[in-house]
């Protein structure tokens, strides 16, 4: 591979200064939310590139998206130097396709229909490979995390084992890629992400009562924070301790904040709950407020960047944040949802678009 060179990015950063402008912004996403229907809510998008489609459902709710994913994909690769920039981001879509083929297979259900498309690998192939455990034409990290999800599952029936090997090897190949580039922009954004979804895997263990020794398989590898810190501090510790001083502290802080609720609930079960589940909704909200925040920062600084991958690399997740808001909204007002509830539901670096 050959290593990144910020020269080589002098004409794709022009180019993405250009598509930035179809990115959606607050105007955008309110008009989205007080149009009258859905179809007129969809028409904001052919503002930003997007197909115009005669009406929107469910089902070709999610070809609208995949498509502008292909457009874009395709449009990127034909300018961008290095496609493993690219492949960062389709990972996940390969890693989701075979979560669902794993599962399907040990149920003898059809996978076809959970796939998403945009990966690298087609999805069909995907399914050959599983079923005839042929992964010859696959990367060494998957081949290595499938044959462990299949003997996981069928050992333990339990699919969030599996799932949690293909998180591993999924954050692995992203940062094992990043690495190679040599880019440090690219490395950075995957750390943050695997810090970001470390917190997000201590509170929803701690939510969801999850013993000691499922939270120590789930937690990831390769952030700028060390695992055993992490679960130090998910047991009587405090992760604003761990995170002191880095752009997740408040985050951190609204984590332990939570962590305590919860432990301090259990001691009282049967009792009466005044703050109900909406307390909790706010709670994780401020989470994902703070979660959010911290990578929207760290996107950000790419525009202070002339010219390099980081204006690359921050489109892309922007287009992907874009492609979250456009579901919830959309699929939101098809059934019948309030614009104010919906807009609730929004990620917080949406609503300051």
């Amino acid at each position: 591979m050959k290593r990144l060179k910020e020269n080589d990015y002098l004409y794709s950063s022009a180019r993405i200064r250009v598509l930035e402008r179809t990115l959606l912004n607050q105007d955008m996403i309110e008009r989205m939310l007080e149009s009258k229907n859905v179809s007129e809510a969809a028409k904001v998008l052919v503002e930003c590139g997007y197909e115009d489609l005669p009406s929107i459902t469910r089902k070709n709710l999610e070809t609208l998206l995949s498509n502008e994913r292909s457009r874009v994909y395709s449009l990127l690769s034909s300018f961008v130097p290095h496609r493993e920039i690219l492949d960062v981001f389709r990972i996940k879509y390969d890693y989701h396709n075979l979560k669902s083929i794993v599962k399907a297979e040990s149920r003898n259900i059809d996978a076809e229909r959970l796939l998403i498309g945009d990966g690298r690998y087609d999805g069909a192939a995907l399914i050959n490979a599983v079923r005839k455990a042929d992964y010859s034409k696959l990367p060494t990290a998957m081949q290595q995390a499938i044959e462990s999800a299949k003997d996981l599952l069928s050992r333990t029936h339990d699919p969030q084992l599996s799932d949690i090997v293909f998180d591993q090897a999924c954050f692995s190949e992203m940062l094992s890629l990043a690495n190679k580039l040599g880019s440090d922009f690219l490395k950075g954004y995957v750390r943050l992400l695997v810090d970001v979804t470390n917190i997000r895997i201590v509170v929803r263990s701690k939510r969801t009562k999850k013993e000691f020794d499922f939270l120590r398989r789930s937690l990831l590898e390769g952030g700028n924070f060390d695992r055993e810190k992490l679960l130090a501090a998910s047991s009587g510790g405090s992760l604003r301790s761990v995170f002191a001083g880095s752009a997740l502290e408040h985050a951190a802080t609204v984590a332990d904040d939570m962590i305590s609720s919860i432990e301090n609930a259990s001691e009282y079960e049967g009792a009466s709950d005044r703050s109900g589940p909406d307390a909790g909704k706010s709670a994780l909200s401020r989470l994902e407020l703070e979660l959010d925040d911290a990578v929207e920062k760290y996107l950000g600084s790419a525009k202070r960047v002339p010219f390099g991958e980081a204006p690359v690399i921050a489109f892309l997740a922007a287009k992907e944040r874009d492609y979250t808001t456009i579901r919830a909204i959309l699929s939101g007002l098809i059934a019948g949802v309030n614009p104010d509830a919906i807009r609730q539901r929004l990620s917080p670096a949406a609503v300051k678009a």
